[in-house]
């Protein structure tokens, strides 16, 4: 496999079936979350004949934001360099959810939940409210897991509410 260069700003593109495509692309590392990488998954699916520019594609919603391991994407042929485009100024933070009730304890409603902005100290804030509910899982996501939800918009694993 030729070495790919993975620098913030990078687009890659996953096929979603022999239809449709969807982009995502690298924004930062969060040293909060085992300075894994930060992606920023767009809305929208494009038709696999279309090749829209990197400017199209970044200036589109974004559908969710997710830590990964893009070069085990690129290894295991889930997803393909398509670009470099600037990563947009949003009016947004780019907050994550983690709770200690995920892993060996498997509980359907967690008390203790902790958020984060990106690079910045976990707080812990017990139980989720109506806002702090629509954080980004702040789980690291294997390359198999971010495909799934991206192709399905479910991710493979529970995580409590």
């Amino acid at each position: 496999m030729k070495r790919i260069l993975i620098k913030p700003g990078g687009v890659f593109e996953v096929k979603l079936n022999s239809n449709n495509k969807r982009y995502f692309q690298y924004i930062t590392k969060d040293t909060t979350q085992l300075n894994s990488q930060v992606v920023a998954v767009f809305k929208r699916s494009y038709e696999i004949k279309y090749n829209p520019v990197t400017s199209e594609i970044t200036s589109d919603d974004i559908d969710f934001y997710a830590h990964t391991m893009i070069r085990g994407g690129l290894f295991h042929k889930l997803w393909d360099p398509a670009g470099k485009g600037a990563i947009l100024d949003r009016d947004e933070k780019i907050m994550f959810r983690h709770t200690e009730d995920y892993g060996f304890v498997k509980k359907e409603i967690s008390d203790r939940w902790y958020i984060w902005e990106i690079n910045n100290k976990p707080i812990e804030v017990g139980k989720l409210d109506s806002k702090t509910s629509l954080y980004n899982v702040g789980l690291v996501i294997n390359p198999f897991g971010l495909f799934h939800k991206i192709k399905t918009d479910n991710y493979k694993f529970s995580y409590p509410k």
